[in-house]
This record gives C-alpha cells, structure tokens and sequence, in this order.
C-alpha cells in the first residue's frame, strides 16, 4: 500500500471511530455534529443558563476530536438553549455546534 493510501484509510477509520469535523474556509472549522449539556438547577435563569453553558465547554474540552480550540460558544453555529422550571429551581440545557477559528 502506498503512503498516501496508507494515510487514507487510516483517516477513514479515524473519522468513523469519532466525531468528524468538517468546515468551510467562512465558517472556520466546525464539528459534524451537535453538543448538548445540561446545567444544575438555580433559581435565577441567568446562572442556570451561565452553569449550562460551563458544561458544554468542559464537555467539548474533553472530546478527544475537539478539545479546548472548539470550546468557545460565542463561536459556536445553530446555538440552541431551552430553560424551564425543575424541582430545584430553574435548569437550561444548551446545544450547539462546536467550532474553532
């Protein structure tokens, strides 16, 4: 098998054992797919949404593929976040694409 070949499927069985990351040269470089975490319930919203946003950082650090370069959620594309009442207080869940500059 030749270098490049070599190469080749190695990659391909990267990409197919873990989160690929995709990314146009507008959009920087992004991941093939969602991030969801949730935070501890608080009784103001704005904590409850800032612990949120805390866990999806720690959460994209430590995914093997990405890291700490993706874990900025002001870069982050299709930003979701959902917050309702739980019996603690209020808990939000955010989702987001993770991307790096």
């Amino acid at each position: 098998m030749t270098g490049f070949k070599l190469a080749l499927a190695a990659g391909l069985l990267v990409a197919c054992g873990t989160m690929a990351v995709t990314g146009g040269a507008d959009a920087g470089h992004c991941a093939a797919g969602a991030v969801s975490a949730r935070g501890e319930p608080s009784v103001f919203q704005w904590l409850a949404l800032t612990k949120a946003k805390g866990n999806w950082r720690a959460k994209v650090r430590h995914t093997k593929i990405l890291g700490g370069a993706y874990a900025d959620w002001n870069r982050a594309e299709s930003r979701t976040q959902v917050c309702g009442p739980d019996g603690k207080g209020i808990a939000c869940t955010v989702t987001a694409i993770p991307c790096k500059p």
